[in-house]
């Protein structure tokens, strides 16, 4: 057999919403159709899939539910839509890469400043400086191109 669609709701806040949002697709199994009691399982399924998308602070925006009837079992297939994460992770990792490679940048700096280098000192901390910029401006770039998207 083949799956066909069962449900398909839009959320009061998915008629709305403009913004980044995630999809996830996953099948599950459930008791066959024709059995007292087996809608109310899968309903209670996709109940809890909507409580934990609102408990990590996203709201669903759609679902989609389709069903492959078996004669001992049903095959169920739920596509849900929510709001992206709020947590811009694209942001937040290249900031901390760029605050421990400051960090290790000053260490660096601080222990070579007690090495007697003669008189190119000044010349292979500036260089030091040259050397973490490069890397530090991709990293920013980076982050300021995650936030525009």
């Amino acid at each position: 057999m083949a799956y066909k669609l069962i449900d398909d709701q839009i959320t009061e806040y998915g008629g709305s919403y403009q913004g980044k949002a995630e999809a996830c697709l996953y099948t599950f199994r459930a008791p066959p159709t024709w059995l007292p009691g087996s809608g109310w399982s899968a309903q209670q399924f996709l109940n809890r899939q909507a409580n934990e998308i609102a408990g990590q602070g996203c709201h669903l925006l759609r679902q989609r539910v389709w069903v492959d009837k078996h004669s001992l079992y049903a095959d169920y297939r739920v596509e849900a839509t929510a709001t992206a994460s709020p947590i811009a992770w694209g942001i937040i990792i290249p900031v901390i890469l760029a605050i421990v490679i400051g960090i290790i940048t000053w260490k660096i700096l601080s222990v070579a400043q007690n090495i007697d280098w003669g008189g190119f000192g000044t010349t292979i901390k500036w260089g030091m400086i040259g050397i973490i910029a490069l890397i530090a401006i991709p990293v920013i770039i980076s982050a300021v191109r995650a936030r525009r998207e």
